[in-house]
């Protein structure tokens, strides 16, 4: 699937803007238009240049969030899992020792998964949409 240095650089620019207004993936690192000439070339169709993106934005560790400062990730974790029963899911998915947590460790691991699951839940069919109004 080829595309156009203007089409990567109007694709760099949507993705760019999708990715900023989100709650969980304002600061993930997405590609530069260069890198998705070559996301694309090496696609089929917009499906698989998403997976691509995907892929991409993981091994960047674009969806691995850190919070430091216990503040933060108690207002965190007291926001988004008061009881603690989704980052507990997390870490114990994660083969973490009880003895080794903290609330720095639970909240990082809760807005790690939020941002995956924003990536599937929404982002991804935002970027999917911009995409094909881009390519058409």
């Amino acid at each position: 699937m080829k595309i156009t240095d203007v089409q990567a650089i109007r694709i760099e620019e949507e993705v760019s803007k999708i990715f900023s207004t989100s709650d969980w993936n304002d600061d993930t690192d997405t590609p530069n238009d260069d890198e998705y000439i070559e996301l694309f070339d090496n696609a089929s169709d917009i499906e698989e240049a998403l997976d691509n993106l995907q892929e991409y934005i993981e091994e960047c560790n674009g969806f691995d969030k850190e919070v430091i400062y216990y503040s933060n990730a108690m207002e965190i974790l007291s926001e988004h899992d008061a009881s603690l029963y989704d980052s507990m899911q997390l870490a114990s998915e994660f083969d973490y020792d009880t003895s080794n947590l903290n609330s720095e460790i639970l909240a990082t691991l809760l807005i790690s998964d939020k941002a995956v699951n924003e990536w599937h839940d929404t982002l991804r069919n935002d970027v999917e949409i911009e995409l094909c109004c881009i390519l058409d």
